[in-house]
């Protein structure tokens, strides 16, 4: 064992790289899916993520926020909401709302 290691030491190294990462994964998740709610998740997680409860809320926050869709506008101008072929060019459909488009995905044949 490294002699610099035990004890408290030990249990504390563990409680910066295990539980450290985990404290920001709420973030963490919201960074990396571009959630619109990241400030609120961001400012949720350090005032109250101590609380557990303040961190569950924060990581569901981040988790349901929906995935705005890169460079994906409406499929042509005054698009009625339904099924249109999937921006990202994938041979599907996905649903556009209106105003912007969902996750909800469908094959050619089950859409229309």
């Amino acid at each position: 064992m490294v002699p610099f290691l035990d004890g408290p030491e030990i249990i504390v190294l563990l409680t910066v790289v295990v539980i450290g990462p985990l404290y920001f994964l709420p973030i963490i998740i919201a960074g990396r899916r571009k959630s619109p709610k990241l400030t609120a998740i961001v400012i949720l997680s350090i005032l109250l993520g101590w609380t557990g409860i303040g961190w569950l809320a924060a990581l569901v926050l981040a988790l349901t926020s929906p995935r705005p869709i890169a460079g994906a506008g409406a499929p042509h101008p005054g698009a009625a909401a339904g099924w249109h072929p999937d921006p990202h060019g994938a041979a599907r459909l996905r649903y556009f709302d209106g105003n912007r488009w969902s996750d909800h995905t469908a094959t050619q044949e089950s859409g229309k």
